[in-house]
Parts: C-alpha cells; sequence; structure tokens
C-alpha cells in the first residue's frame, strides 16, 4: 500500500532549531527565482517586432486580397500537414469515444459569444496596461516567437480595424513565471473594452459542448499504480514491486497544438506597441473555453493509450503519467510518443521532460515506490513554506493571497494533516 506521508520532518515532538533555520533558509533560496519587470526587461535586450515580420503579414494580407478570414484559411491549411487534422484523427481506434469531437476541432476550436456580444475592434481601447507597457520588449519578444512559428499574424492597428470585420481586442499583459526570467505574456479577454469573450456564460457553453472537465487526483494516481499492481499479482505471485517502473510525458505547447476557426481568428486580437496588432491563429493562454476544449484531446490520447500500452495510464491535462515493469518502460514510451504525434504534429511532445523510474514528481507531489510513500514534491513543499512563513500576521492580507494559503492548505492537507484546521478557517 502507498501511504500519504510527510517525509521532510524528523520525528518526534521538538524540531531541532538548526534543522528549522536550515530548511527555512532552503525555502527562501528557493524562492528567490521569481523573476520581475527589471529581469524580464534584461532578458528581452532591446527587442522590437523586426520590421521583416511586419512586411511579410502585411504582403500575406494583401495576396489574400484584404480578407483576413482568407488569409488564416491559407495559413493552416499551408500548416495541416503536422497539425491536428481529420486524417490524423482518422489514424485513432475506430472506437475511440472522442473521435467526432477531435473531427469538429480539427477544423478549428468553436468560440462561444456572450448575449449581446459585439466586436470592440472599432471602439475607442483603453490605453495600454502600465504593466506590458514596462516590459512590452519582454512580451512582444515572445509574442514575435509565435509569429516566427506562423501560429499569429502582426498587422498595423489602421489595417486591422479597417479590413477585419470581427476584429476583437484582448489587453496585452505579462505576469512572472517561476524560474523564467522572461515571464509569462497573457492575452486578458475578461478586462476589455466593450463586452469581453471571457464569462461564466461562454466557461459553460464550452464545457456543455466539449464536456465537463476532470482532472484525476493525487489520490487517483495512486490507486491507479496500486490496481496495476494488483492485477500484475493476481496474473503471477511471483513479480516483483522493485521491477515496477513510473513514467510521464508532456506535451508541448499544449494549447497551441489546437486552433481557431479562420472566421472566429479575428476575436482574438491584442493592441501591441508600435500602433499593432497582434492576432494569434491558435489557442491562446487566457481564453477561458481553451481548458474545455483541449480535453477532448486529453480523454482521446488517454483512451487511445490505456488500449494500446501494457501500461495503466493517467493524464493530467498535458501530461501523461504511466505505470509498468522495467522491461516494458522503453517500449511503451516510444508507443505513447507516437500516438501523440501522430494525433498532434510530429512537435507535440515536449521530449526534454520525458522522465522515467522508481520516483518521479508527478502534479506537484513526489511518488516513491522505494518507501511506497507519497508527498508533497520537494519544490511545491518549499514554496508551499515559504509563502505561509512570508505572512505578516500583523498585518491584513489580501483576498488573492488568502485563496493561495487555503489552495495550498487544501491540496497538502492529506499529506501535512496539520494543516486541515488551518485550510477551514481559511
Amino acid at each position: 500500500m502507498i501511504k500519504m506521508a510527510d517525509s521532510y520532518f524528523p520525528q518526534g515532538n521538538r524540531l531541532p532549531h538548526a534543522f528549522l533555520e536550515a530548511l527555512v533558509t532552503e525555502a527562501v533560496i528557493a524562492s528567490d527565482d521569481q523573476y520581475g519587470v527589471d529581469a524580464a526587461v534584461v532578458w528581452a535586450d532591446g527587442y522590437t517586432f523586426p520590421h521583416e515580420m511586419l512586411e511579410s503579414d502585411v504582403r500575406c494580407f494583401r495576396a489574400a486580397q484584404l480578407d483576413f478570414v482568407a488569409m488564416v484559411s491559407r495559413r493552416l491549411k499551408l500548416l495541416s500537414s503536422d497539425r491536428l487534422s481529420g486524417e490524423r484523427v482518422e489514424r485513432l481506434r475506430a472506437d475511440n469515444p472522442e473521435r467526432a469531437l477531435l473531427f469538429d476541432l480539427a477544423v478549428g476550436m468553436r468560440v462561444p459569444l456572450p448575449t449581446g456580444f459585439k466586436p470592440n475592434g472599432s471602439l475607442p481601447v483603453a490605453a495600454l496596461r502600465g504593466t506590458y507597457l514596462k516590459v512590452s520588449s519582454a512580451v512582444n519578444k515572445m509574442l514575435g516567437g509565435i509569429v516566427e512559428q506562423k501560429l499569429a499574424f502582426l498587422l498595423p492597428k489602421a489595417m486591422a480595424v479597417s479590413y477585419i470585420p470581427n476584429l476583437h481586442l484582448g489587453a496585452a499583459h505579462w505576469t512572472p513565471k517561476k524560474g523564467k526570467p522572461s515571464g509569462r505574456p497573457i492575452g486578458d479577454l475578461t478586462y476589455v473594452t466593450g463586452t469581453p469573450l471571457n464569462s461564466e456564460e461562454t466557461t459553460a457553453a464550452a464545457a456543455e459542448f466539449y464536456g465537463a472537465i476532470k482532472h484525476p487526483t493525487i489520490a487517483e494516481m495512486v490507486r491507479m499504480i496500486m490496481s496495476f499492481w494488483e492485477k500484475a499479482v493476481a496474473a503471477d505471485p511471483t513479480v516483483q514491486w522493485s521491477k515496477l517502473r513510473l513514467w510521464k510525458m508532456d506535451l508541448k505547447g499544449a494549447y497551441t497544438l489546437l486552433s481557431f476557426r479562420p472566421g472566429d481568428a479575428g476575436l482574438f486580437g491584442m493592441e501591441v506597441t508600435g500602433d499593432l496588432v497582434y492576432l494569434q491563429i491558435a489557442g491562446i493562454f487566457g481564453w477561458a473555453c481553451t481548458p474545455a476544449a483541449f480535453q477532448t484531446v486529453t480523454r482521446a490520447i488517454k483512451w487511445e493509450l490505456s488500449r494500446t500500452l501494457k501500461s495503466a495510464v493517467e493524464m493530467y491535462v498535458d501530461d501523461i503519467i504511466g505505470v509498468c515493469f522495467e522491461e516494458d518502460v522503453v517500449d511503451d514510451l516510444a508507443v505513447a510518443r507516437e500516438v501523440c504525434v501522430s494525433l498532434l504534429g510530429s512537435t507535440a511532445v515536449a521530449d526534454d521532460k520525458t522522465e522515467w523510474g522508481r520516483r518521479l514528481d508527478i502534479i506537484g507531489y513526489t511518488v516513491d515506490l522505494d518507501s511506497s510513500r507519497v508527498t508533497i514534491s520537494r519544490k511545491n513543499f518549499l514554496n508551499t513554506l515559504y509563502g505561509f512563513l512570508s505572512i505578516n500576521l500583523d498585518l491584513p492580507i489580501s483576498m488573492r493571497v488568502a485563496q493561495r494559503l487555503a489552495s495550498w492548505g487544501s491540496r497538502y492537507g492529506s499529506i501535512c494533516r496539520a494543516m486541515r484546521p488551518f485550510s477551514a478557517a481559511l
């Protein structure tokens, strides 16, 4: 039996002062790689959108007779041989229950619109966000990388407003990303001029069409391991626990593996510096409906692998987690990779993140087959410890901070049970 257990504290009623001091020091150091605006600006190194990039997309627009839908259609057709397509869906097993939705997704994600929606492209747009302006070189550099992948277009704002009838502009934004000096670019589709694309109504509509999102918990991951083991023992009582192996594989740039329908691509614009408009034609971080659409891919791959591999598998969004015997690891990883690239394209798997062994970090926890324990991953443990210890108990905290503490307490209460009373209060 695998147990949920805290493995970071020595046993006993009192913890040695030296141990606590070393632990807190490690937590501070581990949490010190949260880069800010200054680091992002240094990383960007004065980047501006290359003139050639803008000119290339303007030429494409003119070649399409200033018809944005036609331009997007041509681009997606050009990319279709190495992205999700009807032909690739046909490669799945005929009885995969997600085939119908995947054929629909191959045409492009559906974009539910809120009641009374009107595109805001022709409306006076609010000033660019202060945070974005401070770090625009970094945001633009990351967006420019997506343009270079042919998954977005860059056009002069005046041209976009004049010739894209359903142009809708979100707000370019930025947020820090732990361990990444660049941070993360965000297309804010909630706090915008006019009617936002993100709303409870549209999120519910996406869930109704694509199905409810259900992520496996760590308890379900453990049950997967134990069920695999029990079946193995029933088939062969001589099998050895020491021969079990865990493995995981990640999809690369998950949301960008899906495309928008050409007629909807104009809804995902962002005004950027230089009087330009950035228009992404693949899944964007910041649109509330992408997770529901992508869950279709998650379910389809999990279903396919569960009938193809010797491993037992679970999937959390774009993370595939499996358990098998040592002699099957290499073959199962190869088959899992082939299923993913066959459906989503040759670059769909982040090969540098593929791992296997007796001890792996899985969705924020460490699963150790040698000790038969599950605990908080060291990285998340230090981050959580630092987060709680950094609170000044004599000062008010924001609702956002309280929610973060409650999330940690709720998530890790099954490991560190002393957190449970505090989680209830939060």
